[in-house]
């Protein structure tokens, strides 16, 4: 049989153990238990501030589901676009539906309707010896490397086609010459060279005269080599709504280096665009590492410049992307809906500009 003291041995072990406990929790190890402990929840509360906003967020959206809502949510939108001119440009797959339903939008919303452009999977993934070809190309027409331009060459191009002009950059003079070169290619885009007003003043010689930019050739070549499809522009756009989708499977993650270039060369595109004065709205899904909203959102020179969307419900990205369109033209951008930064799950009203008596939201920035 066990002996009376094998218990009294036990129970001062255990009587130990507990005071060598009490005493270490009191003393030096109390500081690292109760940080780690101030960790916790410190973070448990940001993750349920997190959930709450994303479940705000959701609700805010979902309120524009339903067949009900589905018949009269064009009138949020009447004329706030009034006369603007709107380009698309889309990529990625199962946009069909969306894109009407933007079409739909952009005609209530009073909005001229420039193109609508596909950007094809070789525009994010050109081969080094067709890119020499193509920016050669480029080149012949007038555009320029240097470090005062946004994008690379193929990027400055589709923006000069979207917006019917040369980079600000580019031109003599700087900014203040962009609108002394007209360009040419499509109805409304004059293609006559044409000189800058001289400086009023003595002594002041009338300017040489600028080579107009030739839209029409540019977008040849981009769609010739089978980097854009799509329609060529009617007239030159004033805003650019994006439409893409998630480019990858969700168990299969891209590549770092088929992500960084992808970012690389999206986020150049949407920086070139805002360089060209353009309201940009980038609209699409942003829960996977490669969509094109998630890119844009964690890269902080856009921040300032574009406008993203995550609305999953089709009658809120359209309202979100008119409403994000109109503050764009006024300076005003943010990041919207699921995923984002911002707390609003869609932008409000532009507020209106009073032109002559009339309320008017286009007109550029």
């Amino acid at each position: 049989m066990m002996n009376f003291r094998y218990h009294i041995v036990s129970l001062v072990s255990v009587f130990l153990a507990l005071a060598v406990g009490i005493v270490l929790g009191a003393g030096p190890l109390r500081g690292p238990i109760e940080s780690g402990f101030e960790d916790q929840i410190k973070s448990l509360r940001a993750d349920k501030d997190v959930l709450r906003s994303e479940l705000d967020q959701a609700l805010a959206i979902n309120q524009f589901a339903g067949d009900g809502f589905e018949a009269t949510w064009t009138e949020l939108i009447d004329g706030e676009l009034a006369e603007t001119p709107v380009a698309i440009l889309a990529y990625g797959p199962d946009l069909e539906e969306r894109l009407e339903a933007v079409r739909l939008g952009l005609d209530r919303a009073g909005a001229e309707l420039t193109n609508v452009v596909r950007l094809e999977d070789k525009y994010f993934d050109l081969g080094g010896a067709e890119r020499v070809d193509i920016e050669a190309a480029l080149l012949e027409l007038g555009l320029e490397r240097g470090q005062d331009l946004a994008g690379d060459l193929i990027s400055q191009a589709l923006a000069a086609v979207l917006a019917g002009r040369l980079p600000p950059a580019a031109l003599p003079g700087g900014e203040e010459a962009s609108d002394a070169a007209p360009v040419g290619g499509g109805e409304g885009l004059g293609g006559e060279a044409v000189s800058p007003s001289p400086d009023s003043g003595e002594g002041n010689m009338p300017a040489e005269p600028v080579e107009a930019f030739d839209v029409g050739a540019a977008w040849d070549i981009l769609s010739g080599a089978r980097l854009l499809g799509g329609e060529a522009p009617s007239q030159a756009a004033q805003v650019v709504v994006v439409l893409t989708s998630h480019l990858d499977q969700e168990d299969k993650a891209p590549a770092n280096d088929e992500l960084e270039g992808r970012a690389e060369t999206a986020n150049g595109l949407w920086l070139t665009l805002a360089k060209q004065e353009l309201s940009v709205v980038i609209c699409g899904p942003s829960s996977q590492e490669g969509d094109l909203v998630a890119l844009g959102r964690a890269e902080e020179a856009l921040r300032e410049v574009v406008s993203t969307l995550d609305a999953p419900v089709i009658a809120a990205e359209v309202i979100g992307a008119v409403r994000a369109a109109g503050l764009g033209l006024q300076g005003i951008f943010g990041d919207y809906g699921l995923g984002g930064p911002g707390e609003q799950a869609l932008p409000p009203a532009p507020p209106r500009v009073v032109e002559n008596g009339l309320a008017v939201n286009g007109g550029g920035r």
